[in-house]
């Protein structure tokens, strides 16, 4: 290809459009590379905090683990207090601890950015609560349970493992094809 043909190409209008659109495809993308990084969450912060506090992760439910703290805690976009108070905690029923702690009128309402005081305290764990019935409910120890009336997966995952929401564990263990029904009488088995 010679020069005088390489400038007709140039002069050519579809040329000039080509470029024209090839030049903002570049500039969008960089903008919202840009503007995705510049968002982000900083997990070096979130990182280094984990790393001092001396949490003994997968403590059964209703034995009292005792963490290093207080510490402060910054919040992050999707963040609520049941997040954080597992985090610190590794129970999130603590979320009631850092509102108290942290005078929050509406527990519900936490701003980015805001600095959370995170008290020493021990998990609260669901054992000892009461059900919908008023029977006293138990923390789940061992590895197999018996369904009995009124029992649902959220209820025993919370009684189980202090998180509600291994309740598909559960369901995955047990071959469940509807893990809304389960019967009375029926042993599941929880994996540990």
């Amino acid at each position: 290809m010679t020069i005088n043909e390489l400038k007709k190409k140039l002069n050519s209008t579809e040329s000039i459009v080509s470029l024209v659109l090839g030049i903002v495809v570049v500039v969008t993308a960089g903008i919202l590379l840009l503007n995705f990084v510049r968002n982000r969450p900083n997990t070096a912060k979130t990182e280094n905090a984990e790393q001092t506090l001396s949490v003994v992760p997968g403590a059964p439910v209703g034995e009292k683990v005792t963490v290093s703290l207080p510490a402060t805690h910054k919040v992050v976009s999707g963040e609520n207090l049941w997040s954080i108070a597992e985090r610190y905690y590794k129970s999130g029923y603590n979320w009631v601890t850092l509102a108290k702690a942290n005078n929050l009128s509406n527990p519900d309402l936490l701003s980015i950015d805001r600095e959370l005081t995170v008290p020493k305290a021990d998990p609260i764990y669901p054992s000892g609560s009461v059900n919908g019935n008023g029977a006293s409910v138990e923390a789940i120890t061992s590895g197999k349970y018996k369904v009995v009336k009124g029992d649902d997966l959220w209820s025993i995952s919370c009684r189980a493992y202090a998180d509600c929401y291994k309740w598909t564990q559960i369901a995955s263990a047990n071959k469940l094809a509807n893990a809304d029904l389960i019967d009375v009488g029926q042993e599941l088995v929880l994996p540990r």
